[in-house]
């Protein structure tokens, strides 16, 4: 027997020794979900699996991480992990200027030495600064009415009330909340003089990443 024909056999002894493995492997992939882009892979999100387990009986009230990962250039990662007695995991995803997300899953989703592949998306975030300044020739008898237009969603931004002002105690008002980044925000206002209501619409973008102002000057 020639050479190469021992050192295949000797491999496939050593192959043939090993266990298959026991792990579960969630394959994630993240894409951005903003509405300025074509939703490419994300990279830079941290990844952290964690399991709520049961142990002699009593439910544990922690969250344990089994795996934690950071995902690369093409915006995917593998989390590895051993399967538990455990009633839920949950899947955090967090990265400085994006959304929190919060993911949980059935633990009879993953068996031992299966692979489960799930792709989601994160959001980028604005910050809107919403600045409403009274001009010259505001009366204290002058109302204000503004709300944005935007519909609420799964991420925490703005109010979209109403919000009513008047010229005799809201002559410089201004306030900041979180937007969903790349997204046009639709707003409108009504004026009203000498019983006279004039209504208005305008929008722009809050910048992913970036503080936006809306300046009104009324």
């Amino acid at each position: 027997m020639n050479r190469l024909a021992l050192i295949s056999l000797a491999l496939l002894a050593v192959l043939g020794c090993r266990k298959p493995s026991t792990d579960c492997v969630l394959a994630l992939s993240v894409r951005d979900a903003g509405e300025d882009v074509e939703h490419p892979p994300v990279p830079g999100i941290d990844a952290e699996f964690k399991q709520q387990i049961v142990s002699g009986g009593v439910l544990t009230s922690a969250f344990v991480p089994v795996d934690e990962q950071t995902t690369d250039a093409a915006g995917a990662c593998d989390l590895v992990f051993a399967k538990e007695n455990a009633l839920v995991y949950r899947l955090d995803l967090k990265a400085e200027n994006w959304f929190t997300r919060q993911i949980e899953w059935n633990p009879d989703d993953f068996l031992p030495g299966d692979t489960v592949r799930f792709s989601t998306d994160m959001m980028p975030r604005a910050t809107l600064r919403v600045h409403l300044e009274a001009g010259l020739l505001t009366g204290n008898d002058d109302v204000l009415q503004f709300r944005t237009l935007h519909v609420p969603g799964e991420y925490p931004t703005c109010s979209n009330e109403w919000r009513t002002f008047n010229g005799s105690t809201a002559a410089d008002t201004a306030w900041v909340c979180d937007m969903e980044g790349g997204a046009t925000v639709a707003y409108t206002w009504m004026i009203t003089r000498d019983g006279e209501t004039n209504w208005y619409l305008d929008s722009l973008v809050a910048e992913r990443f970036e503080e936006t102002t809306l300046h009104l000057v009324w």
